[in-house]
């Protein structure tokens, strides 16, 4: 008779999404830059890349497409600010329409410090990128560095360098985040639309998805009963379904 077999201990590892309740604090932002600055990069340039892209999210929270895609002509500084510009895909049935958004960010923010920082170094350094985050190749046997100046990095690469940098983040979450932090300094019912206008949403219906976020984010932290009416009376001025409305009024709910 064969002895019984040992249970093997199985190891999951659980996707942060599904667990995380808040979004990226300043202690938490400013943590990911700090790990930046310690990893012992093959190559500077990956150093001050990465800290533009991560910075680039926080500063904007758009999409990891709308960042990946960025050309080195859509940065401009003027006037005393940084502008970024970028290109938008919206689906509209069969067909892909695209607009331009410009995003405008004062200098005296010091977080576009590290995206113009590495924008200077690309086009003084590599003047033929036509991408602001081109794709690369280093060579470990040689420490070769090369450049494809035509092409630039992939979603998935750019959620790996944010990853990288906090595992506990991912490029959705920086959008939450940005939606989060205009609701929490405006408690008005402007704030949905002051969302609208950040993220470059067309419905706001999507923008009260971000007020939600903000909610969720407060249940970890406590929340005032004037805090809850505030956001009570978004919910209620918002054009809404009623099954979205109860959504969300259950999330107040519960807070």
């Amino acid at each position: 008779m064969n002895p019984p077999r040992k249970k093997e201990e199985v190891s999951v590892t659980v996707n942060p999404s599904l667990q995380r309740k808040d979004v990226i604090s300043a202690k938490e932002f400013e943590g990911t830059l700090e790990r930046a600055d310690s990893i012992e990069y093959v190559q500077e340039y990956y150093r001050l890349r990465d800290k533009a892209i991560v910075c680039i999210f926080k500063l904007t929270g758009k999409r990891r497409g709308e960042v990946a895609s960025l050309e080195v002509d859509d940065l401009e500084v003027k006037n005393g600010t940084l502008s970024i510009t970028f290109t938008l895909e919206k689906k509209r049935r069969k067909s892909l329409i695209l607009r331009r958004a410009e995003k405008q960010i004062s200098l005296s923010d010091p977080l576009t410090k590290p995206i113009i920082d590495y924008w200077h170094f690309l086009k003084q350094n590599h003047p033929s990128c036509l991408y602001l985050f081109p794709r690369t190749f280093y060579s470990g046997l040689t420490g070769a560095l090369v450049f494809k100046y035509k092409y630039h990095l992939g979603g998935r690469q750019i959620l790996r360098v944010v990853k990288k940098l906090n595992p506990e983040s991912w490029c959705h979450l920086y959008r939450e985040t940005a939606g989060a932090e205009i609701v929490r300094q405006d408690q008005s019912i402007m704030a949905a639309f002051k969302v609208m206008l950040r993220l470059d949403l067309e419905d706001e219906r999507t923008a009260l998805g971000y007020v939600r976020r903000y909610a969720v984010d407060l249940i970890s932290r406590g929340v005032s009963d004037e805090q809850k009416q505030i956001i009570s009376s978004i919910i209620a001025s918002a054009e809404l379904t009623e099954k979205q409305r109860r959504v969300l009024l259950n999330v107040l709910s519960r807070l």
